[in-house]
């Protein structure tokens, strides 16, 4: 099947979610793709693993009807509907056991929490070492020796070059009982992904 396509989609999705974070919209627009690629490679896996649901060419109604009857005599088809019970089971055990890929799942509505950034005050500052002249009388130094009038100009430096940017917003899903942000379950969750394909396909209960 295309498990495997439809991961490295979910994953072009958040590559994208993730260069988007200071644009929530365009967050939300790939984290959406994100969802529903990832929700096609449990779909697809499920669809492997059900019985009944392997690809048959096209026959007609006397030819199938035919065909079903010889298996049924010669005991062909229980060994494919145990396989069949065995890869169901297996994939069940995998979903029902993840907390995330089943939040992933069932997630239909990804209701996200923004914290917007805190706001960034630009000041201006002086450095340390700047020397500011004393007062004088009539164009006079307290020291009593004349200097040159013309001043070099005070180096002046803004905090916004002096600090890193502000961290763009944290995005949160409603739902999810932890403290993780949205790229971090992504991550998690892709990551569990990957795992249920690589093992559906050693145990052969998934072409991938």
């Amino acid at each position: 099947m295309k498990e495997q396509e439809k991961l490295s989609e979910a994953e072009y999705f958040y590559q994208r979610m993730v260069a988007e974070q200071y644009n929530q919209l365009y967050f939300k627009y790939n984290l959406s793709a994100l969802l529903s690629a990832s929700r096609s490679v449990l779909q697809y896996i499920l669809e492997e693993v059900t019985p009944g649901n392997k690809p048959k060419a096209a026959k007609g109604p006397i030819i199938t009807c035919f065909t079903l009857v010889f298996k049924h005599i010669c005991g062909a088809l229980t060994p494919d509907i145990n396989s069949k019970r065995a890869a169901q089971k297996w994939y069940q055990k995998k979903v029902g056991k993840s907390l995330i890929v089943r939040f992933f799942r069932d997630e239909r509505n990804h209701n996200i929490h923004i914290e917007p950034v805190n706001p960034h005050a630009h000041i201006t500052l002086l450095p340390d070492n700047c020397d500011f002249p004393g007062p004088t009388v009539a164009g006079v130094p307290p020291n009593g020796q004349l200097q040159d009038e013309t001043l070099p100009p005070l180096s002046v430096v803004r905090e916004d070059k002096l600090k890193p940017p502000p961290p763009p917003p944290e995005y949160r899903f409603i739902n999810w009982p932890g403290t993780e942000d949205v790229p971090a379950l992504c991550t998690m969750y892709l990551c569990e992904l990957e795992k249920v394909i690589k093992e559906g396909l050693s145990l052969g209960y998934i072409s991938g």
